[in-house]
């Protein structure tokens, strides 16, 4: 009988050392926000700071960790649209152990296969980094607004003893147009009769979804007027505007409304949704002396 009694007693005590041998400690996490965006091109990083501790239950003896994030919404890592949930931005969050300098690519709602080096304790010092990455042609592409979403950063210790805190990504969209794919004009040699004409075609983007801009189109001459000149001789131009619905005539420095902006790609995908004809008068050109004429033209575009 005594023999059975001690048998339990050690049954116990295993049992109790084990549910108390690895602690798992987060300290500091905060918000990760990237501000109002502005257009550039490349990626987008920001990250965050703070400390992992894991230790031996009351021991000094600080114990590897796994972490895994998970988006509180859905299932992928991406900041949603605050006023409409259906458009987001896709995001990559990185962990990195700054005691090693291991870098972990991190997968939705998964633990890291590798392991962290913790420490015993978080006083003074930081040893975990989270870094959150959004490329800027995925900003671009979605209506301006507030974008954010809530995810869960979790430590496990080696007895699977697991630690969360939340934490928030946000981003600031701001409205955002472009033109490019603009290319010179050579409107050729005149042949004592006909006028000379050439257009080139282009790209308008924008990211908001009706599309709609103002065109400003401003010469080199006097008050903006569109010319051509050889020294001090000077053929005025005309220039029309079509941004997919046919070519309309421009004065100088007046804004142009305009439609049919691109919203799918910021070079519309490598083809034009608009075009700019240049012309210079036959009546204009025979009294012209003669010589190699050049000018430019600026176009600026504005949202709506």
């Amino acid at each position: 009988m005594a023999n059975l009694w001690k048998s339990a007693a050690a049954g116990l005590l295993l049992s109790f050392w084990i549910n108390s041998w690895a602690v798992v400690d987060i300290s500091g996490l905060s918000d990760i926000d990237f501000g109002a965006w502005s257009p550039g091109s490349g990626v987008l990083v920001a990250n965050e700071d703070f400390c992992v501790a894991e230790r031996r239950g009351s021991s000094a003896n600080d114990g590897p960790y796994q972490v895994m994030v998970a988006p509180l919404v859905g299932r992928t890592f991406n900041l949603l649209s605050v006023t409409d949930p259906t458009v987001s931005i896709p995001a990559v969050i990185t962990f990195q152990d700054l005691l090693s300098n291991l870098s972990e690519p991190l997968v939705p709602l998964v633990f890291s296969p590798r392991e962290m080096t913790g420490f015993a304790n978080c006083i003074g010092a930081n040893n975990a980094r989270l870094v959150v990455t959004l490329a800027s042609t995925d900003v671009a592409a979605v209506p301006p607004g507030e974008y954010e979403s809530l995810f869960r950063f979790s430590g496990r210790g080696t007895a699977n003893r697991i630690l969360s805190d939340d934490f928030w990504v946000r981003i600031q969209s701001r409205p955002l147009i472009r033109i490019s794919g603009l290319d010179p004009i050579d409107l050729g040699r005149f042949d004592g009769t006909n006028d000379l004409r050439g257009r080139d075609d282009f790209c308008v983007f924008s990211n908001s979804p009706s599309g709609t801009y103002t065109l400003t189109v401003t010469g080199q001459g006097s008050g903006g007027d569109f010319l051509v000149a050889s020294g001090a001789a000077q053929i005025p131009l005309d220039v029309e505007i079509d941004d997919g619905t046919g070519f309309v005539p421009v004065t100088p420095n007046a804004p142009l409304p305009q439609d049919n902006a691109s919203s799918d790609g910021i070079d519309c995908g490598g083809s034009s949704n608009a075009a700019v004809r240049v012309s210079a008068r036959s009546a204009d050109l025979v009294d012209a002396a003669a010589g190699v004429y050049s000018g430019e033209l600026t176009l600026m575009v504005s949202p709506i």
